[in-house]
């Protein structure tokens, strides 16, 4: 893309980050509350159910995660069906895509390093105090193998193996892709219709209903990965709640969360 195609590119997108319109026009506000309870523990009540099978199937993973992913996959279709409603109101789309890059673009560039920062602190200030470590995602802190060995130390990962790209590959297609489908782009999207923002950044909607949509995602990650790993995610879910927030779209949370989780098992696997 030529230099200035791609400068207009930007500059549109800043304009209508800067903007701020509606980006919910099509939801309708009945029952936004009523819908997001039913379905939110109705899911969550089925992966309490499902997570102590502890076989797997070829190919596929733990069943577990299988029926996860295919509810967070499946039952916002099945709502935006019942409501009269399209999954593309849902951020089921590639709408304003240069914005959506350009936001994750930007934002990986000065999150990510402070996240990788963070590991660090986190290892030298707290690892080291046995009290603390407990209250940790137990991998953070190497007193378990990581759940994907074969990636090895990271001083001898090329980056290229076939194990790191099938993992980076899941995590983009599957593991961000459905959880930002459920999270943000349905339960996010119909809290803040029913609780519009009362501020927004650069088109981000900053509100109640974003901070309780980062509560719901962190209790999601409580039955396969424990209170710990959900009092974490909270914190990351804010920025991703913040990009749907501000595009319509679930382009630039999947990016973002697909590229913090591999971020984060790079330095776990060089750890433990």
């Amino acid at each position: 893309m030529p230099l200035r195609n791609l400068a207009k590119v930007a500059f549109v997108s800043y304009c209508d980050l800067v903007e701020g319109e509606s980006i919910h026009p099509h939801i309708r506000n009945e029952n936004c509350l009523r819908d997001v309870l039913v379905v939110y523990l109705g899911v969550l009540a089925a992966m309490f159910a499902v997570s102590p099978i502890g076989f797997s199937i070829p190919l596929l993973g733990s069943v577990s995660g299988i029926v996860t992913v295919v509810l967070f996959l499946y039952v916002p279709m099945l709502l935006a069906r019942n409501r009269g409603e399209d999954i593309a109101n849902y951020g089921f789309n590639t709408n304003r895509w240069p914005k959506s890059l350009l936001l994750a673009v930007v934002s990986m560039a000065i999150i990510l390093p402070l996240f990788v920062l963070g590991h660090f602190a986190l290892r030298e200030f707290i690892c080291d105090t046995k009290e603390l470590a407990k209250q940790i995602p137990v991998m953070a802190c190497g007193q378990q193998g990581w759940s994907f060995p074969e990636l090895g130390n990271w001083r001898e990962m090329p980056g290229r193996t076939q194990a790191f790209w099938e993992y980076a590959a899941t995590q983009f297609g599957v593991v961000a892709l459905t959880e930002e489908f459920f999270v943000r782009g349905t339960l996010l999207t119909l809290l803040e219709k029913r609780l519009p923002p009362k501020f927004r950044f650069l088109g981000g909607g900053l509100g109640l209903a974003l901070v309780i949509s980062c509560v719901l995602f962190g209790l999601i990650h409580w039955p396969l990965h424990g209170p710990g790993q959900a009092l974490a995610t909270m914190f990351p879910a804010l920025w991703f709640g913040w990009l749907q927030s501000a595009t319509g779209s679930i382009v630039a949370p999947v990016i973002c969360h697909a590229m913090a989780n591999i971020v984060q098992a790079i330095l776990y696997a060089g750890f433990v």
